[in-house]
């Protein structure tokens, strides 16, 4: 007689299989992944975080340094690279609320190398996630972050589309202002000579 096995459920018991995936964490303050995504895609350094709201996925995309919203993820350390803590501010708000998300837990997400065009690029599932609280003190740092932050917009930033025709960076580290000034300004020679004495 054969044994029927249509009704059981395959059950996941171990639970370091996740180790030897990419992982990304995403805390109301900071963001980082683990050193096996860095292994998976050893070429990604800076990448840009692409959200589809619809779909709720995530990829992360290699990019060079000068585009758009780009994001280190590694030290940059030739000989050992390690993973960064990425302080996300303004991203792990609109993710939270997106998401809504407990500010008093952190999130970690699986992910899986897809190669697309030759590139290795990450893709998550934002649905499938493990949730881990936070330490008093975490939960307190989220708690004073999420307190002195602005009502924000709730989209994460341009599409890809709308990058694509204006791939330039958006803003700068700092601002400045220069004044223009079209009018031509004539020297007074009896001014430049007083001015030398």
């Amino acid at each position: 007689m054969e044994y029927q096995f249509d009704n059981y459920e395959i059950a996941a018991v171990e639970s370091h299989v996740s180790l030897h995936k990419p992982i990304l964490t995403i805390k109301y303050t900071h963001v980082y992944v683990n050193a096996e995504l860095l292994k998976s895609a050893p070429e990604m350094v800076y990448v840009q975080f692409l959200i589809d709201r619809a779909a709720k996925k995530m990829i992360l995309r290699p990019c060079d340094k000068g585009e758009k919203e780009y994001v280190r993820l590694r030290t940059l350390n030739d000989v050992s690279a390690k993973p960064r803590h990425i302080l996300s501010g303004e991203f792990s708000q609109r993710m939270f609320e997106f998401m809504q998300w407990d500010i008093k837990f952190r999130y970690r997400l699986s992910g899986t190398p897809v190669i697309s065009n030759g590139v290795t690029h990450i893709a998550f599932d934002l649905n499938d996630f493990t949730k881990y609280e936070l330490t008093e003190k975490g939960q307190a740092a989220a708690q004073k972050a999420y307190e002195s932050r602005l009502k924000i917009i709730a989209e994460f930033g341009t599409t890809v589309e709308e990058n694509s025709l204006n791939p330039l960076v958006s803003r700068f580290s700092e601002d400045t202002a220069i004044a223009v000034n079209d009018e031509e300004k004539s020297i007074d020679p009896d001014i430049t000579e007083v001015n030398s004495q």
